[in-house]
């Protein structure tokens, strides 16, 4: 496939200004008084990765979903979920979208989620190792890269554990790039890629993929999820019913029109439309929350509680408020009645 463009610092596409010039002139953007009380469309400002978590936010705004629902969505563009969520503690922005890993790193009082929109696959996260290495077991005494607070970080740990390697070298990089440059430049001997980190890593004859994170990783429980500020949530109700349609209905496109949706996604991001469709692929784009997400979620908090990495303490369900996706699409919410 050819190579993604993964950019070590935010990124903010021309709409972005725009909507933020116009919103200003208004008198700021995201505000309890701006959505009740304004005459105009109520202004979101949305986060999404660089890559595909953001497609079905894309195509909503390619497909003018959001403005059938009387919203001016403004996109802000971050390497990860995690940076996304940061934006909104900083009022930078009002709904982020994040892994469900990335997000219990950033979870913290005063943050809801309030949307779960897929469901990926495992297999998303491949084992890439220097090509002496032919086997896991060999990473025993050797060094891994691992990207601290994602969920490439859980899935390293989990695997590791699973594999009674306890004696590997944990090596801390701040991003995919860096993974790869230091696969590419033997300074460690295995790490976990994904997106296009594969395919540079298949490009280098001097290493090989043997595995993915299909040991760690129960089909049907990692979720997709957005995340707002429990003010902003409990005080945009409405406008959060109307962006969770929209959003499903751009679920629906980009299940019906994947290479469409794909190109959309590209167009956005500046990126590459194959990688971008066959990682959507394994999404499972769908607004839903079950209890084997909710179960999975614990098991990532304690995780995280036992490594002092997780403000998210306590009972889980304190930390959602799905009224609004329950009104969008009636039956999603399944998590604690199942």
């Amino acid at each position: 496939m050819p190579a993604f463009p993964f950019r070590p610092r935010r990124l903010l596409a021309p709409l972005v200004i725009v909507a933020s010039l116009s919103v200003a002139a208004c008198g700021g953007a995201g505000s309890a008084d701006d959505s009740e009380s304004a005459s105009g469309p109520a202004p979101v400002r949305f986060t999404t990765d660089s890559f595909v978590v953001g497609l079905p936010m894309w195509v909503g705004l390619d497909q003018g979903y959001f403005e059938e629902q009387d919203l001016e969505v403004s996109p802000q563009t971050y390497q990860t979920g995690v940076d996304g969520i940061k934006a909104v503690v900083a009022g930078q922005a009002d709904v982020a979208v994040a892994l469900d890993f990335g997000m219990m790193t950033a979870l913290s009082d005063g943050l809801k989620v309030v949307g779960v929109v897929a469901s990926p696959a495992a297999g998303f996260n491949k084992l890439a190792v220097q090509g002496s290495i032919t086997d896991p077991a060999q990473l025993s005494g050797k060094k891994m890269g691992f990207l601290p607070g994602t969920a490439q970080e859980y899935l390293t740990r989990e695997f590791l554990a699973g594999q009674d390697l306890d004696d590997v070298e944990m090596v801390s990089l701040p991003g995919l790039f860096e993974v790869v440059g230091a696969l590419k430049s033997s300074n460690i001997d295995g790490g976990f890629v994904f997106a296009d980190g594969v395919a540079q890593v298949e490009e280098d004859k001097k290493l090989e993929i043997i595995g993915d994170d299909s040991s760690v990783i129960t089909p049907g429980v990692q979720g997709i999820y957005l995340v707002a500020k429990e003010e902003w949530a409990a005080s945009h109700q409405d406008v959060l019913e109307r962006l969770l349609a929209a959003y499903s209905k751009a679920i629906d496109f980009a299940l019906e029109s994947p290479a469409e949706a794909a190109s959309i996604t590209a167009d956005a991001v500046k990126g590459d439309a194959s990688s971008i469709e066959a990682a959507s692929a394994v999404e499972h784009w769908e607004m839903a929350f079950t209890a084997d997400q909710l179960g999975w979620l614990g098991k990532q908090q304690a995780f995280l509680e036992s490594a002092g990495n997780t403000n998210a303490t306590g009972d889980l369900e304190s930390y959602f408020d799905l009224a609004a996706m329950e009104e969008a699409v009636p039956g999603s919410v399944n998590a604690w009645s199942e």
